[in-house]
């Protein structure tokens, strides 16, 4: 169930899904979210908390560089150009610069 806001991850294959899977349910991670999500609030999971998560942090510290960096060399962690969330440069969210438009480009 979703409300007017989610977030998702589109992936090019399922064994890119599983991995993804794995490192985001994992102990490490749910731990993380539990320390940082304020379950009270009417959004509890934020896309500033999902750019806190280092996701090539998560695959080291679970034994899964490499699987990750297999993806990353094969170009599928981006679709269209359009890069992850917790991937792309937190400057690039949130209105950091008033004269660029999402893709980065100046006006």
């Amino acid at each position: 169930m979703v409300d007017d806001t989610c977030y998702f991850v589109g992936t090019d294959d399922s064994a890119e899904a599983a991995l993804l899977h794995e490192l985001f349910n994992a102990d490490v991670t749910q731990r993380f979210l539990g320390a940082v999500v304020f379950a009270g609030a009417k959004r509890p999971i934020t896309a500033d908390v999902l750019n806190r998560l280092d996701v090539k942090k998560l695959a080291e510290c679970l034994g899964q560089e490499e699987a990750l960096a297999a993806f990353l060399r094969e170009g599928t962690v981006e679709s269209n150009g359009q890069g992850l969330l917790v991937f792309a440069p937190s400057a690039q969210y949130g209105g950091a610069s008033p004269d660029l438009d999402r893709s980065g480009r100046t006006w």
